[in-house]
């Protein structure tokens, strides 16, 4: 899960961001290696609890998980509304460079 998440999160970036950045900057990009390789640190950490609470309780998103464990609809909304937002720009830069290959 960590692999698969880092790979399909950051691979807009890692293959088309990163080398022209790295290309007009320099060695100021050395820090993207590192930030890539943490950025999914707390997935790694937290995925496996999700993935054992996910099968007990049958759960299908985050915001299920959250609203269950704090009893909370209101944070339930929120969690699935910031999850929504975040993946919007990563889904539109997905369809943009598919299209460029068609």
């Amino acid at each position: 899960m960590y692999f698969m998440l880092g790979g399909s999160i950051f691979s807009a970036f890692s293959y088309l961001g990163a080398p022209a950045w790295a290309y007009s900057k320099g060695g100021a990009a050395f820090y993207i290696l590192a930030y890539l390789s943490l950025g999914m640190v707390p997935w790694w950490l937290w995925g496996p609890l999700f993935v054992t609470h996910r099968r007990k309780y049958n759960y299908v998103s985050q915001a299920q998980l959250f609203a269950d464990r704090f009893q909370s609809k209101t944070l339930s909304v929120l969690i699935a509304i910031v999850c929504v937002i975040a993946s919007v720009q990563y889904v539109t830069l997905q369809i943009e460079r598919r299209r460029l290959h068609f």
